[in-house]
């Protein structure tokens, strides 16, 4: 007799549905590239019969139909893998979209609808509908985030479509200007309209980045400004607080022995008592002024001042105030 599988993991209704989603999302890819390759191979056609001659183009489009082909094989491979019921529900788990019911037994993973939570146990049956629908949207993108994550292939396959689509996207608007004016009337208006076609739609697919790209592009010269600015007003003296910590790791960092520190042998942050080969650092405002190093550089990071004495470490002529200070204590 066959063993009977046993799985308590139920999805909730918007996973479901999203799942839904990728499929028509992933076909739509491929009819995509289905058009792209069918329109680049009847152009490369047609100019190789009515001799158009420009090699450029001819050279641009059979790249595009690699491109093509090699997007329609990850987005099929996607198709198949979204069939995998084991795969969903890890992914779902991923995403929290896992509800765990009474064990059941199931004599196999079928369809992955056979693992829809009842409606009393998932909340996401009581989302309105429109805002199920855009939460439905957004999840889906991020099952095919997921299962790209979980394929590393599928992952450095995506990432070499988007850098090739983006020297198409390059090339091609070079193309758009180089048509020489001298070409068959009927060669020129079908080159421009297939490189249009596909500059539109990279556009339009990877928009999000472009206006990401865009927003930093037009950031960076206001920050420059601003470190430049806060450099420029910085007081004399003033030092960063990682310089202030290295400086004062040279001379008074010290792994924990019993006889190296002052006082009670416990950091003053965090109250824990010190152990053995532990970082320390002790402050030169005074001895027993010690604390864990992880702890002082998390301190300073807020708050330039012992966190005993509030003596500052903010300016160099204080440190090297203290310095002097400490250097004073009678041996």
């Amino acid at each position: 007799m066959e063993q009977q599988l046993i799985e308590n993991r139920r999805i909730t209704s918007l996973f479901c549905q999203s799942i839904k989603s990728c499929k028509k999302i992933s076909i739509g890819h491929i009819v995509y590239c289905i058009c792209k390759i069918i329109i680049a191979v009847i152009l490369l056609t047609i100019n190789a019969t009515q001799s158009c001659g420009w090699e450029g183009a001819n050279t641009w489009m059979t790249i595009v139909i690699g491109e093509s082909i090699l997007e329609l094989v990850i987005y099929t491979v996607i198709i198949q893998l979204i069939k995998i019921t084991p795969t969903l529900l890890n992914v779902g788990e991923e995403l929290h979209q896992v509800i765990y019911a009474e064990n059941s037994q199931i004599e196999s993973y079928g369809d992955i609808s056979e693992f829809l939570a009842n409606s009393i146990d998932d909340q996401t049956t009581q989302i309105p509908e429109r805002e199920f629908e855009k939460k439905k949207i957004l999840l889906a993108q991020q099952v095919l985030q997921e299962i790209f994550k979980i394929h590393s292939p599928l992952k450095h396959s995506r990432h070499l479509v988007f850098l090739i689509n983006q020297g198409l996207l390059i090339w091609g608007f070079i193309l758009g200007f180089e048509i020489p004016w001298d070409l068959n009337s009927d060669c020129r208006s079908r080159l421009i309209i297939a490189i249009y076609i596909f500059l539109f739609y990279t556009i339009c697919y990877y928009l999000d980045v472009y206006i990401l790209i865009i927003i930093i592009l037009i950031a960076l010269p206001f920050v420059a400004m601003f470190l430049i600015y806060k450099k420029l007003t910085q007081p004399k003296g003033k030092k960063d607080t990682d310089q202030i910590i290295e400086e004062l790791k040279k001379q008074y960092f010290v792994k924990y022995s019993p006889n190296l520190i002052e006082g009670v042998p416990e950091c003053k942050i965090c109250m824990q008592t010190y152990q053995l080969e532990e970082e320390v650092l002790k402050l030169p405002c005074h001895e027993s002024h010690n604390y864990h190093l992880i702890c002082i550089s998390a301190w300073f990071k807020v708050n330039l001042n012992c966190p005993v004495c509030r003596k500052s470490y903010a300016e160099e002529e204080n440190n090297e105030q203290n310095l002097e200070d400490i250097n004073q204590v009678p041996q």
